[in-house]
């Protein structure tokens, strides 16, 4: 649709009416809901668009918002694909999206309010196990939580907290601001240059690229040796039982302790120095391991 041009002047407002292409007819502009604004007396247009689009009296603003964050928790939007309901593809769970929405302007859209009432429901606390005849199709039903694959954000800051990254460069430039295209040179930026988003995370998909650069790229390679990496310096230097330092590896990367069989199979793979016979270079390799593992990839 084409603007219908106007004279410009001091008190000139563009975008208050269109004309329908191929035709005379000049429609005035109204909300989504067809109320015409109040412009008052030489009023921005944006901003009215915009106080509308943030009102409750807004249908749609809330429904939305609310099924972004249920979607970026839940991995699976209300509304899949997200926020276009077809026939072939209908709202889920149309009291559910109509209950957040209220409740979300209610609390003026204060989205603190609605993380925590996400993730103390009971869909949100439900295991990725579930029940043996789920599928990837019974996800919309929340039946059970999808294994999500982290973000390429979440994944480089959680090998910077496993591995005591002391340089977290975010990329922040002064003359640039917060543009994540002006980080491409930093160690933060290198790594994401390498992973892209994924359409659905309850399907991670690993490309060889990604593969690789996880497995032998030199950012992984620098973390994952004793030289760049004080903890596995630490740890090498302890002079505790096998079994301590890697109940401590395994707290510091999975947030957990190593189960029996982890300790039979990983002590004395330790203590004998692995292939090299170098016990610095064993404890490497199983820190290495435990940052390529599903576990610390992957949510749930």
């Amino acid at each position: 649709m084409q603007v219908q041009p106007k004279q410009k002047g001091p008190n000139f407002v563009p975008g208050r009416e269109i004309r329908i292409p191929e035709t005379d007819k000049i429609v005035k502009a109204k909300f989504l809901n067809g109320k015409e604004p109040n412009w008052g007396a030489f009023t921005d247009s944006r901003k009215v668009l915009a106080d509308w689009v943030t009102s409750p009296e807004n249908p749609y603003f809330a429904r939305a918002m609310a099924d972004h964050l249920w979607s970026f928790f839940f991995g699976v939007s209300l509304l899949e694909p997200i926020l276009e309901p077809n026939d072939d593809s209908p709202v889920t769970h149309p009291e559910l999206i109509d209950m957040l929405a209220k409740e979300l302007i209610a609390h003026k859209f204060d989205q603190k309010f609605l993380i925590r009432a996400l993730v103390q429901t009971r869909a949100y606390q439900r295991s990725s196990g579930g029940p043996e005849l789920a599928t990837k199709e019974d996800y919309h039903l929340f039946l059970r939580m999808p294994i999500r694959s982290l973000t390429p954000e979440q994944i480089y800051d959680s090998i910077g907290v496993a591995t005591h990254l002391r340089d977290q460069s975010s990329g922040y430039d002064p003359r640039f601001g917060n543009n994540p295209f002006a980080m491409n040179n930093t160690p933060r930026g290198e790594f994401l240059n390498k992973f892209g988003t994924q359409d659905r995370r309850y399907d991670p998909q690993t490309s060889i690229l990604q593969a690789l650069f996880m497995m032998n790229g030199k950012f992984m390679t620098e973390r994952t040796k004793a030289e760049g990496n004080n903890e596995i310096k630490a740890l090498a230097e302890l002079d505790r039982p096998t079994g301590r330092k890697l109940r401590s590896m395994f707290y510091l990367i999975l947030s957990r302790p190593p189960r029996a069989e982890e300790l039979q199979r990983l002590a004395p793979y330790i203590e004998s120095g692995g292939p090299t016979r170098n016990t610095v270079r064993a404890i490497e390799d199983v820190y290495w391991a435990l940052l390529n593992s599903p576990e610390f990839l992957l949510n749930h």
